[in-house]
């Protein structure tokens, strides 16, 4: 489980200033002219395939062409320019224009956020640090990147980019932001049925103990609340496979099921997007590809899928010191019997697969190996209660843990 997360968790709306500070703002097609280096060849070959279609800077909007930011201590003056949403800790959405301004906070002292990646051919996931409150020039980058990948496929998204922003304090830059034009900003995240319960309250009704939730369901996926699952697991399963096996992945950090957006569609219904794509990367899909591919392909597919699943309301008990493969078989004998995104998506990736001319019974028995790597025993664990983690937070209420 990763605990290290030094921000307080708040789900719920809530009204945040913006005001203007020092920085720039740069149209995003000449922002990323200048930054394209920053990418492998056959990723900017995508983002330069589809550069003329991205705005410019004539698509900024009134009153967005300086600098903004949540940040009062980067504030000149004390009156603020916009009342905004809180969009997660680091962003705002102005409603009414269907503007998000990504990465506006930017702090001062240094304060980072955990991030953990799994490079395309390790099998451990390495961990480490990012800027709090802002974003880098890479992941603007590559949230652009994410775009224009979804757009060649023709797979929804929930945001253009409009600009960049460069945050300036005492003349040096201090982080950088997006502004975008989202589609909704109704995540799916919001829709999951907070069970009012402890971690206590799973273990103690799983061994039978004295707990205060009798009628709590052990061994079922967290609910969702005013969404059919069946329709959603099926949309998000469809979008992922075609998304990977076209080369597409979000990384660790973006996959979770708070990116899952709910957007208008043509039919005056509501269809399934992706929402931040700024870890996104691209690897170029061989026709006839080594053992060693499918591998490194099925285990990031694997830790994606995992990472955007819905929570499983099961405690699994492991011995101190239990080695990985003994692990991913605990965790995974829960998850890939209960996780309904999981039956979902490995019917569509086998048919992707398939349609690429690979062989289904290799991408099988890849699947049957990769799941007991060290990398998705560790992802397992922040979707099923295990260890001495959470007995040190048993208290705790589980829907918070398991949004940390």
């Amino acid at each position: 489980m990763r605990r290290d997360v030094d921000v307080t968790l708040d789900l719920g709306p809530e009204t945040v200033d913006l005001y203007e500070c020092d920085g720039e703002v740069t149209p995003i097609r000449d922002f990323v002219t200048a930054n394209l280096d920053i990418l492998a060849g056959h990723e900017a070959d995508i983002v330069l395939a589809n550069i003329g279609a991205l705005p410019g800077p004539g698509d900024i909007p009134e009153g967005f062409r300086s600098c903004l930011t949540r940040s009062r201590e980067l504030a000149v003056g004390s009156i603020p320019v916009f009342s905004a949403l809180r969009s997660g800790a680091r962003s705002a959405f102005v409603p009414e224009k269907h503007l998000q301004l990504k990465g506006c906070r930017p702090v001062l002292d240094g304060k980072e956020f955990p991030a953990e990646i799994l490079p395309f051919g390790d099998r451990k996931i390495i961990r480490g640090r990012i800027p709090f409150g802002v974003m880098t020039v890479e992941a603007i980058i590559r949230e652009v990147l994410g775009y224009c990948f979804m757009q060649k496929h023709d797979l929804p998204t929930q945001a253009i980019p409009l600009a960049a922003t460069t945050f300036h304090h005492a003349g040096n830059a201090v982080g950088y932001g997006m502004l975008l034009r989202l589609r909704s900003e109704d995540r799916v995240e919001s829709h999951v049925e907070d069970p009012h319960c402890t971690i206590h309250d799973v273990i103690a009704a799983q061994t039978g103990g004295i707990s205060r939730r009798p009628e709590l369901v052990v061994g079922s996926e967290l609910s969702l609340k005013g969404l059919n699952l069946w329709k959603y697991v099926e949309a998000k399963g469809r979008i992922l496979a075609a998304m990977n096996c076209r080369g597409g992945f979000r990384g660790i950090l973006n996959s979770n099921i708070g990116n899952d957006v709910l957007v208008p569609s043509n039919d005056n219904t509501q269809e399934l997007a992706l929402a931040d794509l700024d870890t996104f990367f691209v690897v170029p899909i061989a026709h006839d590809p080594t053992p060693e591919f499918i591998d490194s392909f099925v285990l990031q597919c694997l830790v994606e899928v995992a990472v955007g699943s819905l929570p499983i309301v099961q405690y699994v008990e492991l011995p101190d010191g239990c080695p990985h493969g003994l692990r991913a078989d605990a965790l995974g004998a829960v998850y890939f019997t209960k996780s309904s995104l999981w039956r979902s998506y490995s019917r569509y990736l086998l048919t992707e697969a398939a349609a690429l001319g690979w062989s289904v019974a290799t991408v099988v028995d890849s699947i049957e190996r990769m799941r007991r790597t060290e990398a998705f025993a560790d992802i397992l664990g922040s979707r099923i209660l295990s260890g001495e983690s959470v007995k040190r937070a048993e208290n705790e209420r589980l829907f918070h843990y398991f949004h940390n």
